[in-house]
């Protein structure tokens, strides 16, 4: 029998936080809940297509960073790719004190790439290319009016030859479809949100803070402010709704914030009337060896219009933390694009002293499950895409980067053992009464 996956996430997860009669209270905004959560399939992507060769070196598919379970279908999915292989060069020689990244394939196009699982092997069915309005392939270069910090220098080799940025670049973080035909997906460098037509690959429309995005959708100018590589990293639909989130707090109003706060921004658009709002996240604080800026976003799905499910981790040393919340919007505050505040909203640190001083509340978090104690294996490295199979099925993928490294910065790239992986975890649901 195939596996259905409706709209929104029938009622399972939301029962899960009724049946507990005891939550624990852990902060203002998230209160706590023991679930059955358990690790029952990992499938993994064996052969991954050839993307090409460096110095005599073979680099294959990956650093999938998004997914969506194709719904009705016989375990397919879509996955999304991030800006393509790319190895960091801050401490060489040449760089200078900028932040420099090694693209060994300049013109590399991220895929919309259709996969099966057929028995413990994930095969790739269709690769497809993606393309801008008018045609043009995307690519994961730098965008060339990103500003200041925020922007990067791209090499092509490790003589520092620079590639040009590109109005085309974009770095893909999450993925979902609205219907047959179209598909949405959020980037990381602008931030901004993608329409696109399914069946060719091609933009329909693109919703950025940046005026010079031609025939761009406004966003609020304040999300110029994200931290570099920590854009938006998750999207969730509802009928009339797309929600875009931030992976971590803005540098705002600089970048002394992220020591210390745990604020970040979904951005909430209407796709009938295009109309933008705003509401506020409240990552878990800083614990063991994991510092507050250390707390990112992987992903998010909607359960209904006023539900979601976040993926959530944190990571330093030997302290790893991956959590799935059911966050509540019914009660938030939405704030108005354009609103203009003397104290940036990051700057009041916690849910609890932005209500106290402004009166904003943050949506409602409730603690669904501990993955890492479910089995997720830390070794994948990080979580970033998560999606569902009816109501009993959780899928997560890692990222692994492509599988390469360069560890001396000096050019050689070595192959780090990381596949790409699902990971299905049954939500178990003997406690919960209809």
């Amino acid at each position: 029998m195939k596996p259905i996956i409706c709209k929104f996430i029938p009622a399972a997860l939301l029962l899960f936080s009724i049946a507990c009669s005891q939550p624990k209270k852990e902060t203002n905004t998230s209160t706590k809940v023991d679930n059955k959560i358990s690790l029952i399939m990992d499938v993994v992507l064996t052969n991954p297509p050839l993307i090409g060769e460096w110095n005599n070196f073979k680099v294959f598919e990956g650093g999938f960073s998004g997914i969506q379970y194709i719904e009705g279908s016989d375990f397919e999915f879509y996955l999304i790719n991030d800006r393509g292989p790319n190895l960091p060069m801050n401490n060489h020689s040449l760089a200078n004190g900028k932040q420099v990244k090694l693209f060994p394939f300049p013109n590399y196009s991220q895929k919309l790439t259709r996969v099966k699982v057929e028995g413990q092997e994930l095969v790739v069915k269709e690769l497809k290319e993606l393309k801008d309005a008018n045609g043009v392939t995307l690519n994961g270069l730098s965008v060339p009016f990103l500003e200041g910090s925020h922007a990067e220098v791209a090499w092509k080799n490790m003589n520092a030859d620079v590639i040009p940025e590109s109005i085309q670049g974009v770095d893909i973080e999450a993925i979902v479809f609205q219907n047959d035909s179209i598909f949405w997906f959020v980037e990381e460098y602008r931030p901004s949100i993608w329409k696109m037509n399914k069946n060719n690959g091609k933009q329909l429309a693109i919703y950025s803070p940046y005026s010079e995005d031609s025939n761009r959708i406004a966003l609020p100018e304040v999300l110029k402010k994200r931290k570099p590589n920590r854009g938006f990293e998750a999207i969730a639909a509802t009928s009339t709704k797309i929600y875009a989130m931030l992976q971590s707090p803005m540098w705002n109003p600089d970048k002394t914030v992220e020591s210390k706060s745990q604020l970040t921004r979904i951005v909430q658009l209407d796709t009938e009337t295009n109309e933008v709002k705003t509401l506020i996240y409240e990552l878990t604080a800083a614990k063991g060896a994991v510092k507050q800026k250390d707390w990112k976003i992987g992903d998010m799905i909607a359960i209904n219009e006023n539900q979601l499910v976040v993926l959530e981790h944190g990571s330093r040393d030997n302290d790893i933390f991956i959590d799935v919340y059911q966050i509540d919007l019914s009660e938030a505050t939405l704030i108005d694009s354009d609103t203009i505040f003397e104290k940036s909203i990051e700057s009041h640190h916690t849910a609890e002293k932005l209500k106290e001083e402004t009166g904003i509340i943050s949506v409602k978090k409730t603690h669904l499950f501990n993955l890492v104690e479910a089995g997720y294996d830390i070794s994948l490295g990080k979580p970033e895409g998560m999606t569902m199979i009816g109501d009993s099925l959780l899928v997560l993928l890692n990222d692994n980067d492509y599988g390469i490294e360069t560890p001396n910065e000096d050019g050689e790239i070595i192959e780090t053992k990381v596949k790409t992986h699902l990971l299905f975890f049954r939500i178990e649901k003997e406690n919960v009464s209809p």
